[in-house]
């Protein structure tokens, strides 16, 4: 079979841990990911978008809820990230003041990790932000910055002890984030999560679901 030429308008949106391959009419992104099974290396491509000449990417429907009239919001990277992370964030806040004002600075260090920033628009973007809206868009405004770096640092140190490959772990997070539910959509409490994302995770003990016990 002869090799299918990538055109440029295509070719923009790989990087190192995706590939792309035709699809239909246009072409389709893929990530790559290598997991050990049983001792042996296997390769897992996930189909994760569609790429259009004229729209550009286009996220694959499962992994981007985006309903009509519906705004999304971000789901995968802070739910995995508060279930692995969020006891120990809030011990770690010794001067943080009593359960609330310390669950809020945590929210918006992983708000800060998954968005880079913990303005209004992406703490009305985070899922985790339901409830506790005003409180987090009021105490972002006055918190020590050094707090929320520190505590970002913390959930960045964990997942490059976890996942060491580079861009494995690009992969699992880029595409954890890529997971939105609209705004009017109750939590789902037994998520469904792609191939990818359940092998990197058994592979490297990051819990996926609550009560999830990790030989």
């Amino acid at each position: 079979m002869p090799k299918v030429l990538i055109p440029d308008w295509a070719r923009q949106y790989q990087t190192s841990n995706t590939t792309i391959k035709p699809n239909g009419k246009g072409f389709g992104l893929y990530t790559c990911t290598s997991v050990y099974d049983n001792g042996k290396s296997r390769s897992i491509q996930t189909y994760c978008a569609k790429i259009d000449k004229e729209k550009g990417l286009i996220p694959k429907k499962e992994l981007h809820l985006v309903m009509t009239g519906v705004n999304p919001q971000e789901y995968g990277l802070s739910y995995v990230t508060m279930l692995n992370l969020k006891n120990d964030l809030q011990n770690s806040l010794f001067n943080g003041g009593d359960g609330e004002k310390r669950g809020i600075l945590v929210r918006l260090a992983v708000i800060q990790f998954t968005f880079g920033d913990i303005s209004s628009f992406h703490i009305k973007a985070s899922v985790i932000s339901r409830g506790k809206e005003e409180a987090l868009i009021n105490r972002a405004q006055t918190v020590n910055p050094k707090q929320i770096s520190r505590l970002s640092q913390t959930i960045r140190n964990f997942y490059r002890q976890r996942i060491p490959d580079d861009d494995k772990r690009t992969a699992f997070l880029e595409t954890l984030k890529m997971i939105t539910i609209p705004e009017d959509m109750l939590a789902p409490t037994n998520p469904v999560f792609p191939e990818q994302i359940v092998a990197i995770s058994q592979e490297h003990k990051i819990r996926l679901y609550k009560g999830e016990h990790l030989a």
